[in-house]
């Protein structure tokens, strides 16, 4: 299992560049909000690759395309875009947070939910081979 102060830094770190990139759209720093965002996003795509070692792990892919997108929407590179309302912002923070979670939380109980039923499915295995 994974070291709770792992999870903590690399999400930690995520909330940090977020709250920075926040704070930089509201003062219409926008090229820099969008880049901030990018750069977490690849940091953490880059970070989690070399932890699994697979160039398609799940939160990896999850964190490229999510965070990454938003740093790309932040930079308004359109004349028709505009300011995001704190809902927005926030919604794209919990949708986030959310994921991690969830993906923290089913690495952990999966497993033991495996485990049971590999222990379940060999003992019906020996049964079936006794008949």
């Amino acid at each position: 299992m994974r070291e709770r102060n792992n999870i903590i830094m690399e999400y930690g770190t995520y909330m940090l560049v977020f709250l920075a990139s926040y704070i930089a759209s509201l003062a219409g720093l926008y090229y820099l909000s969008g880049i901030l965002l990018m750069g977490e996003a690849l940091y953490l795509y880059v970070h989690w690759v070399r932890e699994t070692g697979s160039l398609v792990e799940l939160r990896a892919l999850f964190t490229l395309a999510w965070v990454g997108g938003q740093g790309i929407a932040c930079m308004q590179l359109s004349k028709l875009q505009s300011d995001w309302q704190y809902i927005t912002w926030l919604s794209f923070f919990l949708i986030y947070i959310g994921f991690g979670i969830g993906y923290e939380w089913g690495r952990k109980y999966g497993k033991v939910e495996e485990r049971n039923w590999k222990r379940t499915n060999s003992n019906q295995e020996g049964y079936s081979s006794a008949l």
